[in-house]
């Protein structure tokens, strides 16, 4: 099975956060729950629950509902949003948070409901359902994507050609992206140490062999949802 690491759907509303997530092969968003609040700015027991998820399931990232209007302009929801995106992103400076246009899916989720025989309320699950929607439309707008080059050439100190197969990328505390890959069973980091986001070309350094143990670190939940063994 093609084990990849795990993704966290979520639907942000006032008064709940519907939370799906993807299978390990990444192709299939499954409804975990939805996390009910009786206040719109009080997200403690919010982030608490998101937590315990986060431990469960250790994502390599979220991927957050964006409530554009039908008419793609941007109103007051997607302020919301945008304001829970950055206290997210504070609870979890490691985890990333990917937007995706959520228009029509809490209708797309209630037809869903509709089309299946269940004993529980809609409003219970519909958030859920939701998120599910955005979560799996995210991934199949991966699949369709280009598959980025997977691996990098590189010369040791003697001209010597290595080539590193790509296992996984992470950014740490401070924003800076590293890659885990490795050389004849050899794993290696390395750092980004520029990027062009309009033609997604990276310039790569391998990084401090005094950095090594911090960074196998920080990929070891990547490392533990491929099954790779560093030891």
């Amino acid at each position: 099975m093609d084990n990849r690491p795990r993704l966290l759907g979520l639907d942000y509303g006032d008064a709940s956060l519907g939370v799906a997530v993807s299978d390990p092969t990444g192709k299939i968003a499954f409804g975990l729950e939805t996390i009910r609040r009786t206040s719109a700015r009080d997200l403690r027991a919010t982030f608490s629950r998101l937590q315990t998820l986060v431990a469960e399931y250790r994502p390599a990232a979220f991927v957050l509902g964006w409530p554009k209007n039908m008419d793609n302009t941007e109103g007051t929801r997607c302020a919301k949003t945008r304001d829970f995106q950055r206290r997210l992103q504070k609870v979890f400076p490691h985890i990333p948070v990917y937007l995706r246009d959520e228009r029509l899916t809490t209708v797309g989720a209630r037809y869903a409901i509709g089309r299946r025989t269940t004993n529980t309320p809609l409003k219970k699950i519909v958030d859920e359902v939701a998120a599910a929607l955005i979560l799996q439309r995210y991934l199949e707008e991966k699949m369709k994507e280009p598959q980025p080059q997977s691996g990098i050439a590189m010369r040791d100190e003697h001209g010597q050609e290595h080539w590193y197969q790509f296992l996984a990328w992470k950014a740490d505390a401070g924003g800076t992206k590293y890659y885990a890959a490795e050389s004849d069973g050899e794993l290696s980091f390395f750092q980004c140490v520029s990027e062009n986001e309009d033609t997604d070309e990276m310039v790569l350094d391998r990084a401090d062999e005094s950095e090594f143990d911090t960074l196998l670190a920080l990929f070891a939940p990547e490392f533990e949802a491929l099954e790779i063994d560093v030891e």
